[in-house]
């Protein structure tokens, strides 16, 4: 996100839209996701080496 001068505004969103953000990573993931994506992130490592 960007203002009229091409400056950022990540930092300024309203409480209540990050309250939401943090309230929706709380969320328990079903199963099958929580697992590829527990997977993924072991991997990633083993990649990076290559």
């Amino acid at each position: 996100m960007r203002d009229q001068r091409g400056a950022g505004r990540w930092g300024r969103l309203p409480k209540t839209v990050i309250q939401r953000m943090y309230d929706n990573g709380r969320r328990q993931l079903p199963e099958k996701y929580r697992i590829l994506l527990e997977d993924y992130f072991r991997k990633l490592p083993e990649r990076s080496k290559r």
